[in-house]
């Protein structure tokens, strides 16, 4: 049994303090308020004094407890009692509402319609009525307040935190990125880091994301040792799906063992030391457990040892504790530390040093909880590799996020500040003590780590366990129990509980009636401008949805269905409700797959997810958990999280095998997204040898695409079948990323074992699939995975369970409102609006291309201000318009009248000064556009560069040094323009880099021959063409230095 020190002499109130609480609340909510842009106009209110008050027994002194006066929730602007609020926010939304063929008849209110929103309404009307368990370890309704915040705002609607919070692509406006970006840094401060690297994630996420950075730092300082990772009181969920993501190997050592036989067992593990550690290490897991951090630094004294820290439950408790609670209760404090391998210890002076964090504590607004994961920002990679598609690295594990956790955790940031984060949890640690000093009177054996706010007690009889759990407290086993106190803990609550667990002299708790209860609620409120601002932020996404055309996103379901999903922010979800619920959709979802018998059903495992990058990570990972030597294929044009799933893996890469190939292969696609089945024969050819070379036995896993990120490529599974048997190889499993195409239809594939090719009408048979949500549905970035795992595989369980409730309560939404013949009448719509596209653009001599009987539509790249209006997603000399349900012919229209009138704005300004351009060149000459697709792209790329690597002025002037440079600048910007004769030889080139921003920037201009006393004129028409060119298109210029200075790629500068 292990307690805190219950001492307290010399510690005061932490509300009888001197006014410096305001100074501080206000300190660390200004620099917040500034990075958010929202003025802090008014001053912050200090807390109001509670009078402190002596527990009878004199245990402890100047004891101030604060608790919730009733279990009543503050008042929020909205009408949340009626249970008629989500059929009238309904009918509100409409003026917000997106048509395309379901929503247009939802005009009219049907009754099935309206059966299903009274159902919905009665569900919200049920919830409401709930009352929080005051003792729950993983729920305070004090957190979920700030959700008000969202309904009132307007949210749901559609919105993806993709990437990283600071990579901020100005072509995807609908995210929450800066608020994420506040809190990381607001929790990175407290941990002694103001500019950490770090994002917001599920809790197995986060906690997985700060074990791959260890490891990739491991291997920046240990290149040659292979690392080992150890846990204790981790759950072991985490770091089972850890080991098998990254490939480590992984042991569970016992910190209890202490001294020698200890450091002999990690001298066994770690080769005598020659094995560079990682430790995760957990201050409060879900059973009330905490690591041993002592245990821990005499361990990184003798053997090589990196540590990450799970603080997901008491980041904000730890890190806020004044230190005179410190010292008293023994608490240690919290620094994130860039750790160098060989400098002793990870605990020092009662500090401890963690490379990375899990952090939350104010996240218990919902399970499994939103966390922030905190790095050194030079820690781990630092090359990774950009993808173009997202502008950005996406060096997160499940690629897209939804935005609401990190706005929620934001504002608990903005609503509480350090200064009451600390008063609250102050206020659970004297309630806990009062708590613990009476279990001992009771003599009543339990167990409370002091790093956590958690009570573990043994119940030997059935109704008191049965009445503890009403109260929250977590059943353990053998009798068992987890409580927490929580900030919204009363003292009626803990009278209660103690009648409950002992006969209580309730007499000597008489004093506790006269402490003074605080309402936190009604304490701390968000700073005057935050909710403003939110509001506004939504009040865009409606306008910018219309044009959203470059993402396979579907912005409408939230148009509509949003204003009834916003009153479910406010409640908790019932945790039995969305399992059997869960359980429902996906038996759904393999019966659609073709798995109709119970024991079909069996021999797949299905599960939601935060996505589909999560999706294709466990569909993957489940394979190989089957076929652990097996080489993995897939193709260019997969999901470019798929390449990141796997080179993340040492098993695959055979980083640790020196001479052997990895067992990963990125298979060439065509023009149309498809893998070439015969490159693929080939390198199985190659990767079989290399096996047979071995005496090892050759697998296959075949990652498959049914309509690709970029173009809508399907991969042809029957002629890749075909070949491969050929060869004599069979695939082991098939994995289909149909994250979009099935989302609109279950077709082309079926499931079943691998022993099955095909069903009897030839539609190819896979064992396993991805699906998101966000997508064709357009509800909260989730998605869906199932995978053949004929004997029930948990290895992947953390990841499989870390989707919170709202997910399956938007997807049961989803297909209460949305029958498969609407998904098929929607998808015809959406082709309709593509066919309207590509002859529009075919019209204007656009060049396209696209797949049959696909959404995308490819097109040459348009000015980077297009790109950005209409949040289109360039790859190479391409971008791709996605006609997604809520695009509208309207929008179709606009988008390629915009793309003609570039061309026909651009041919007026040549025809105003190609007569004077043929004067200046003494010879006729006519101008043309430079696009990524120009046939005279080439041929200027190699004249600019042949002038670079002559003249380093001109460098200077083009500020370019590489191919990729000047082809991105000067190129693909499309605002450059040729001069060439009657034989389509270059005259001159018009060197212009274009901007998002509606900005040209014209540089020099190349000239094939000397013009002498001539080359003023040219300056003169190089000036005119772009002054016309800006009056036209409405476009800024903006003049340096360089502009308009005539060189000669032949000869000299003149």
């Amino acid at each position: 049994m292990s307690s805190p020190n219950t001492n307290l002499s010399g510690y005061s109130s932490p509300w009888t303090s001197n006014g410096s609480d305001c100074e501080q609340q206000r300190s660390s909510l200004f620099w917040m308020l500034k990075a958010l842009g929202v003025a802090l106009d008014h001053e912050l209110d200090p807390p109001p004094a509670i009078v402190p008050y002596d527990y009878v027994a004199q245990k402890l002194r100047s004891l101030s407890v604060a608790t919730q006066q009733t279990g009543h929730e503050s008042s929020p602007k909205l009408d949340l009692s009626s249970s008629g609020v989500v059929i009238e926010s309904f009918l509100r939304g409409q003026s917000q509402w997106i048509d395309e063929p379901v929503i247009s008849k939802w005009r009219e209110l049907g009754p099935e319609l309206l059966s299903t929103l009274e159902t919905v309404s009665q569900l919200y009307h049920e919830w409401r009525q709930i009352e929080p368990a005051p003792f729950d370890p993983f729920f305070d309704r004090l957190w979920l307040e700030s959700a008000v915040t969202l309904w009132e705002a307007g949210l749901p609607w559609h919105n993806n935190n993709l990437n990283m919070p600071d990579e901020v692509d100005t072509s995807w406006p609908f995210h929450f990125k800066e608020f994420e970006r506040v809190a990381v840094v607001s929790k990175g401060r407290r941990v002694s880091d103001p500019d950490p690297s770090g994002y917001i994630a599920t809790w197995s996420e986060g906690n997985c994301y700060g074990i791959r950075a260890l490891k990739q730092e491991l291997f920046r300082q240990r290149p040659t040792q292979q690392p080992i990772l150890l846990t204790s009181h981790l759950e072991s969920e985490i770091a089972q799906a850890a080991a098998i993501q990254f490939g480590l190997e992984w042991h569970r050592i016992d910190l209890e063992e202490q001294g020698k036989p200890l450091f002999d067992t990690i001298s066994l593990l770690t080769s005598n030391g020659q094995r560079p550690i990682i430790f995760a290490a957990t201050l409060a897991n879900t059973m009330g457990q905490s690591d041993d951090l002592e245990a821990v630094d005499s361990i990184s004294r003798i053997f090589p040892l990196i540590l990450h820290v799970d603080a997901c439950r008491v980041f904000d408790y730890l890190t806020t504790a004044s230190e005179e609670l410190r010292r008293d209760l023994g608490l240690p404090s919290l620094r994130l530390h860039h750790t160098q391998l060989g400098t002793s210890g990870c605990v020092v002076d009662g500090e401890i040093l963690a490379a990375t964090i899990v952090a939350g504590g104010s996240n218990a607004f919902v399970f499994p909880p939103p966390v922030v994961v905190l790095k050194p920002r030079l820690l781990g990679s630092q090359s990774p590799a950009a993808v173009e598609y997202v502008r950005g690295t996406d060096s997160t594990l499940a690629g897209s996020r939804d935005s609401l956790g990190p706005l929620m955790l934001c504002l608990q940031e903005l609503r509480f500040g350090d200064s009451g984060l600390r008063d609250i949890y102050e206020s659970c640690a004297l309630k806990r003590l009062v708590l613990m000093e009476e279990l001992r009177t009771m003599k009543v054996q339990f167990y409370a780590h002091r790093y956590s706010l958690d009570v573990r007690i043994p119940v030997a009889d059935a109704h008191t366990a049965y009445r503890l759990a009403e109260m929250g407290a977590k059943a353990l086993g053998n009798g068992n129990f987890l409580l927490t106190l929580q900030p919204s803990v009363r003292v009626e609550d803990i009278k209660q509980l103690l009648q409950l667990i002992g006969s209580l002299d309730t007499e000597r708790l008489s004093g506790m009636q006269h402490v003074q209860s605080h309402d936190f609620a009604s304490t701390y409120t968000l700073p005057d401008g935050v909710a403003t601002k939110i509001w506004d932020t939504v009040q865009q996404f409606k306008i910018k949805a219309r044009s959203s055309c470059g993402y396979p996103l579907n912005q409408a379901p939230y148009s509509a269905l949003g204003p009834v999903i916003g009153p479910f922010l406010t409640v908790r979800i019932p945790d039995e409700w969305a399992r059997v619920q869960a359980a429902n959709i996906l038996n759904r979802r393999k019966k659609a797959f073709g798995l109709h018998t119970k024991e079909s059903q069996e021999s797949f495992r299905a599960s939601f997810t935060t996505g589909s990058t999560m999706g294709n990570r466990i569909g993957l990972h489940t394979a190989l958990t089957h076929h652990p030597k097996a080489f993995v294929y897939f193709s260019s044009a997969s999901h470019y999280s798929v390449k990141k799933t796997v080179s993340d893996c040492d098993n695959l890469s055979n980083h640790w095998s020196p001479g052997r190939v990895p067992r990963f292969a990125e298979i060439p696609a065509d023009d149309y997204g498809r893998m070439i089945p015969e490159v693929l024969v080939r390198q199985v050819l190659s990767d079989r040898a290399e096996c047979n070379s071995h005496d090892e036995t050759y697998e296959l896993i075949l990652f498959a695409n049914l309509g690709t990120t970029f173009v809508g490529g399907r991969d042809d599974l029957v002629e890749i079948r075909r070949q491969l048997e050929e060869i004599g190889v069979r695939p082991a499993h098939i994995h289909v990323d149909g994250a979009l195409d099935m989302g609109f239809l279950v077709d082309g594939v079926r499931l079943g074992p691998p022993s099955v090719p095909c069903t009897n009408n030839g539609i190819p048979v896979v064992q396993g699939v991805t699906i998101s949500h966000h997508k064709v549905f357009g509800i909260m970035v989730s998605g869906q995975v199932v995978c053949y795992s004929p004997n029930a595989s948990e290895s992947l369980a953390a990841l499989t369970l870390s989707v919170e409730p709202r997910a399956v309560f938007e997807m049961w939404l989803f297909e209460q409102t949305y029958l498969a013949e609407d998904l098929v009448s929607i998808k015809e719509y959406c082709l309709e609006n593509a066919y309207l596209l590509r002859k529009t653009l075919a019209s204007s001599g656009v060049p396209i291309r696209f797949n049959e009987n696909c959404i995308i539509t490819l097109l040459e790249r348009p000015p980077p201000w297009l790109i950005k209006e209409f949040q289109l997603a360039p790859e190479g000399d391409w971008v791709h318009f996605i006609t997604m349900p809520h695009i509208s012919p309207a929008t179709v229209d606009r988008f390629a009248r915009a793309v003609a009138l570039i061309d026909i704005e651009c041919a007026t300004a040549f025809d105003y000064i190609e007569s004077s351009l043929s004067a200046c060149l003494k010879r006729r000459t006519s101008l043309k556009r430079l696009t990524s697709r120009s046939p005279f792209a080439g041929r200027v790329l190699d004249i600019a560069m042949t002038t670079l690597a002559r003249l380093q002025n001109v460098q200077e002037e083009l500020e370019v040094i590489t191919v990729n440079q000047l082809w991105a600048r000067y190129i693909s910007s499309t605002m450059s323009f040729i001069a060439v004769d009657e034989n389509d030889e270059p005259q001159a080139v018009f060197l212009a880099e274009a901007g998002p921003g509606r900005l040209v920037k014209p540089s020099v201009i190349l000239v094939r021959s000397p013009l002498g006393q001539s080359a003023h004129m040219l300056r003169d028409i190089g000036m005119q063409l772009y002054g016309h060119v800006a009056t036209l298109m409405n476009v800024n210029l903006d003049t340096r230095r360089g502009s308009y200075e005539v060189i000669s790629y032949m000869g000299t500068t003149l």
